[in-house]
């Protein structure tokens, strides 16, 4: 990552722990960890692969939904200056931050279609490996010389592309990015289950983006949940990972 793609990864990783950590911040999480749990997936957080989806549950839950009862998200509260005892402008690096899918071109320097929002830009950073044609998932921030990675790029299947293109016709609908949600549960279960086949986890996440509940791959996923360890599964992990700090209550 660049630099405007690490001091905004500090960003997140302050603010989660400023907000997140200890007691208060174990409650202040709960609802939206719940809400994650119903919308993309639960995951054992002792397994490697899960420390993608621990630090991206932070994420959303700081920058993509709003406070429960609110409009805003908790970064935009911090940012509004709502938050006692936090600088606002660490609410507005988070919220300068977005996630999206992007495809790689491979040349002298990555170049990268924003898949929802249909930009072209260059694309900074080692992270991304030489495949012409890619989908990745990751967040960035923009840079006067294009858009940094901000997190680590997760590949996506070829098979998202009808997924991906109907995100693309609603954004260009409303103006409004779509959640990347659906995504998400492709990612979560190919992550559980490296055997799945990609088309039946993506079938079985159209249901969720206009598309056909297709039964096979729902219980599909649902299988290779099972398979995963249901007993591995914890809706709340992230004390550990922000070191038990952060007791204050910022309201």
């Amino acid at each position: 990552m660049g630099a405007p793609g690490e001091r905004a990864a500090r960003a997140l990783d302050e603010l989660a722990a400023r907000l997140f950590g200890g007691r208060a911040g174990q409650e202040r999480l709960a609802p939206l960890a719940a809400r994650f749990a119903r919308e993309v997936g639960t995951f054992p957080t002792d397994e490697p692969w899960a420390e993608s989806f621990v630090t991206l549950r932070l994420d959303w839950a700081l920058t993509e939904v709003p406070v429960p009862g609110t409009p805003r998200t908790w970064a935009e509260r911090v940012a509004a200056g709502d938050v006692p005892g936090i600088d606002p402008a660490l609410g507005r690096a988070c919220v300068e931050t977005f996630a999206s899918v992007f495809e790689v071109r491979a040349g002298r320097r990555t170049i990268a279609t924003d898949c929802v929002g249909g930009t072209v830009v260059p694309l900074h950073g080692a992270l991304f490996p030489a495949a012409e044609g890619a989908y990745f998932e990751v967040r960035v921030v923009a840079a006067p010389d294009g858009m940094h990675p901000v997190r680590r790029p997760e590949a996506l299947p070829d098979e998202v592309g009808e997924i991906l293109e109907r995100m693309r016709r609603t954004a260009l609908a409303t103006f409004r990015r779509p959640s990347l949600d659906v995504v998400r549960r492709i990612r979560l279960a190919l992550a559980r289950n490296p055997r799945l086949p990609a088309s039946l986890a993506v079938s079985a996440s159209l249901g969720g983006f206009g598309g056909p509940p297709w039964a096979a791959g729902r219980r599909a996923v649902a299988d290779s949940a099972s398979a995963a360890g249901r007993e591995g599964d914890r809706e709340f992990g992230e004390g550990a990972q922000l070191g038990g700090q952060g007791g204050e209550d910022p309201g």
